[in-house]
């Protein structure tokens, strides 16, 4: 879900209203927990390092900030077969 980075996104309220998770806007160097939707805060790409998020405002990529791919990349780097998306 992409919006203008001048309004808040309301993705993470639309989750967690829709599904037993608590969903939120990630915040830089949060440790990841079981349990949890992290989403991208507007006009930054949401990454992972080893137990924790990152978020970055890097370069668009396929026209998007944040994009699927930053994510799906670390994730795979990261956490290897264990991942899902």
């Amino acid at each position: 879900m992409h919006s203008v980075p001048q309004q808040g996104s309301r993705l993470a309220d639309i989750l967690g209203r829709w599904g037993p998770l608590p969903a939120h806007i990630a915040v830089h160097g949060e440790q990841i927990r079981p349990g949890k939707i992290y989403v991208a805060p507007n006009d930054n790409h949401l990454t992972l390092q080893r137990d924790y998020v990152r978020v970055t405002r890097g370069p668009k990529e396929n026209g998007h900030r944040p994009a699927v791919d930053p994510l799906f990349r670390t994730a795979a780097r990261m956490y290897g077969n264990r991942v899902v998306g």
